[in-house]
């Protein structure tokens, strides 16, 4: 615990307010505190969502989060925030927030310590530095005290490891209908007949995009750090920032794939002519031109029973959608897309990304061989 952060503090700002960056940073650096500013890294080419998960998510001691009026508007500043909130909750990780004006902040009560700025960056890094040897005490204190229960913890473990290997043997030779669904027609799948002109066979697939609390699940039983998502989102709204093999090997946990273009495009139309996935009025089936995705299942769903093939947010699927295989097919749509002058959301527009993107816009469903 104690050697693991990478920075003592690390600054979380929208580009309108980096101006008060960029006199903190420095005199931060120099109480000797090692300072994640994004303007003095040089991070050309990377993932800017990878960054943040590392940086915001893992590296840091502590977070300085600059808020103002401004960026309670900006998507990244408010992504950062969300992750800082989460991993505060989960791990205690100190936030100390820099006011820049009294707009109010969710997530942060108005009775949390804080600094206002008065031009002041010198007695800002003086009074962080203080806190932050605070929490060095702090997680010596933890470290030694996780010492004696971890060795007791090992010693219970050797004991027990050949009982465990013997339950381990027996839960994997269960038959696999055991651990598959059921019966997979239900309120959460349902089934695609073949189709004669697109040549078909029948298959099923989710009546709904993945949501954030699915997919947690997958995230806690796999030991995987859950991607930060939007801050107005809920359990129910669809996951997103999940790259396409992340997104493949969740359809593998629940037994299935990912639909093939041509599976998606038969699924979303229903085997209809209509412009949308469930009629050719935009506003009665999905979630479109707006800033935020929505719940899934808010709008009306298509002759299959599937809710938001269009809109809300785009979709993986298998395919690759170029002879070099550097491009997947996401099709669908999304929250943030428009219908004018060019239909984002009609059920034969395609798209593209690169597999290991992570975009606000991309979720996914889940399909499976009947």
């Amino acid at each position: 615990m104690i050697g693991r952060y990478k920075y003592d503090v690390a600054i979380s700002v929208a580009e309108e307010d980096c101006q008060v960056a960029d006199l903190v940073a420095p005199a931060l650096r120099k109480e000797n505190l090692s300072v994640y500013y994004y303007r003095d890294e040089d991070n050309a080419g990377q993932n800017i969502m990878g960054i943040t998960m590392e940086v915001y998510g893992k590296q840091s001691r502590s977070v300085l989060v600059v808020t103002s009026k401004r960026s309670v508007k900006k998507y990244w500043a408010k992504v950062e925030l969300q992750m800082v909130l989460n991993r505060a909750k989960e791990e205690g990780t100190p936030i100390v927030q820099l006011k820049l004006d009294n707009t109010p902040i969710d997530g942060i009560s108005n009775h949390t310590l804080h600094y206002n700025w008065e031009n002041n960056p010198e007695q800002i890094a003086v009074g962080i530095k203080e806190k932050i040897k605070k929490y060095k005490r702090t997680e010596r204190v933890r470290a030694i005290s996780r010492i004696a229960p971890v060795l007791l913890l090992a010693l219970a473990l050797i004991w027990s490891l050949s009982y465990q290997r013997s339950i381990d043997k027996q839960k994997h030779i269960q038959p696999l209908m055991q651990t598959a669904f059921a019966s997979p027609v239900g309120k959460k799948m349902a089934i695609v007949p073949n189709g004669i002109s697109a040549n078909i066979n029948p298959f099923f697939i989710s009546a709904t995009e993945v949501t954030i609390t699915e997919y947690r699940e997958f995230c806690q039983e796999q030991k995987m750090d859950m991607p930060p998502q939007d801050p107005l989102s809920d359990g129910n709204t669809p996951v997103t920032n999940i790259t396409w093999s992340e997104a493949l090997a969740y359809c593998k946990w629940k037994k299935g794939r990912l639909p093939t273009e041509t599976e998606w495009e038969y699924a979303a139309s229903a085997g209809q002519t209509a412009k949308y996935s469930g009629g050719n009025n935009a506003a009665k089936v999905a979630v479109y031109r707006q800033d935020h995705p929505e719940q899934v299942a808010t709008k009306v769903a298509n002759d299959f029973g599937l809710f938001d093939m269009t809109g809300n947010v785009a979709e993986w699927c298998n395919d690759w959608i170029d002879a070099a295989e550097t491009w997947k097919a996401v099709r669908g749509g999304a929250y943030i897309d428009r219908i004018s002058p060019l239909n984002e959301l009609a059920v034969s527009f395609r798209s593209k990304e690169h597999p290991d993107t992570r975009s606000p816009y991309i979720g996914f469903r889940v399909a499976w061989d009947e």
